[in-house]
């Protein structure tokens, strides 16, 4: 059929050859190019009695909730699914961490596994671009730190210096943990704020607005000694106010 629902026991060999779901039980399953399994209709489970099979072109679509939880497909036989894909889809209950793991499949043995797509983690484009995730013959998917470094999306040196220390951390590290959740554009305020650059630039520019008050009494400094019959030369403005910050005074 071109797409099925697994909502109940099917004592016969399936085909799909469309996207298919649910979280029932069939006796065997052949996954055909472009076709699809999707366990649940949020995260859920199907059962495969026999061998399961994805043909190349196929997709396993795996939904990952939060950490250890996930869509899951038990084969009591073998899995052959060389040249088909696991495509991961995070719901809203998923949050990235290194070290969690999920257990996508089962099998009571394995001919070939899955290539594990890379639209949602480990490479600049993807959603998690610092994520990686890697899926053992064992159907257990891990996340870990991918080859992506964080100062691919950095701006300035102070974010690049910032971001390269990062880059030390290891996975267990508090800090590393909370900056996996990052996707690129998120990194050039992050590292700017964990290198002090918005302190450094705040703190510049109430230095340099105090230059109205500096002009200002060398203004009155020149007008005191002006002839009376000249006018008083008033100083050339310097600078501008910093948007949303007062006048300041610099000692």
């Amino acid at each position: 059929p071109p797409g099925i629902s697994y909502d109940r026991t099917v004592d016969r060999a399936v085909t799909p050859h469309g996207p298919s779901s649910g979280t029932g039980t069939v006796s065997s399953l052949t996954v055909a190019n472009a076709g699809s399994v999707s366990p649940g209709h949020s995260l859920g489970t199907v059962t495969v009695v026999g061998n399961a099979t994805f043909q190349s072109g196929s997709l396993y679509v795996a939904e990952l909730g939060a950490a250890g939880t996930s869509d899951h497909l038990v084969v009591g036989g073998t899995l052959t699914a060389g040249g088909a894909t696991l495509m991961l889809v995070p719901d809203d209950s998923f949050s990235p961490s290194y070290g969690a793991t999920y257990q996508v499949f089962t099998a009571g043995s394995i001919a070939s596994n899955f290539t594990v797509d890379n639209t949602v983690f480990g490479t600049m484009p993807a959603i998690y671009p610092f994520v990686g995730a890697e899926l053992n013959d064992d159907g257990l998917l891990t996340l870990g730190r991918s080859a992506v470094s964080y100062t691919a999306f950095t701006r300035t040196v102070n974010q690049w210096q910032a971001a390269s220390a990062a880059d030390t951390l290891s996975p267990d590290s508090p800090l590393n943990q909370s900056l996996a959740a990052l996707n690129g554009t998120d990194v050039p305020a992050a590292f700017s704020s964990l290198s002090g650059e918005a302190y450094a630039s705040v703190k510049t520019g109430l230095q340099q607005q105090s230059a109205y008050l500096r002009d200002t009494a060398s203004g009155r400094v020149r007008q005191a000694f002006a002839r009376f019959d000249e006018p008083a030369k008033t100083a050339a403005k310097t600078v501008e106010l910093v948007p949303g910050l007062s006048l300041t005074a610099w000692g």
